[in-house]
């Protein structure tokens, strides 16, 4: 699985790419925290309605889950909860995008 996470908006409008995880560089329990992650942002932004507001940051993830297959868009707003449980399952894979560079 690879995973490109990107960060946009806030008062400057930056874009920024925050995290690149490829899951054959992790270990077998973090490529499980990776998938597991995915799965459960995934679920919630299917099930959930963003709202954008002004200056908000906006997290972008590409997401190949297997060689060859076309990649998944996700789109996050932040905001500004950092316990609102998709944020925390950001952080998480952004951690393993840290571990691994």
């Amino acid at each position: 699985m690879l995973v490109s996470i990107r960060r946009s908006g806030g008062c400057a409008g930056l874009e920024l790419e925050v995290a690149s995880i490829d899951s054959g560089a992790l270990s077998a329990a973090e490529a499980q925290r990776l998938r597991d992650g995915i799965d459960e942002l995934s679920s919630w932004v299917r099930s959930h309605a963003a709202a954008r507001g002004a200056d908000q940051l906006q997290y972008d993830l590409s997401i190949i889950r297997e060689a060859g297959a076309p990649p998944e868009h996700l789109t996050l707003l932040d905001d500004g909860n950092p316990a609102a449980p998709p944020m925390k399952w950001l952080e998480e894979l952004i951690r393993l995008g840290v571990r691994e560079g």
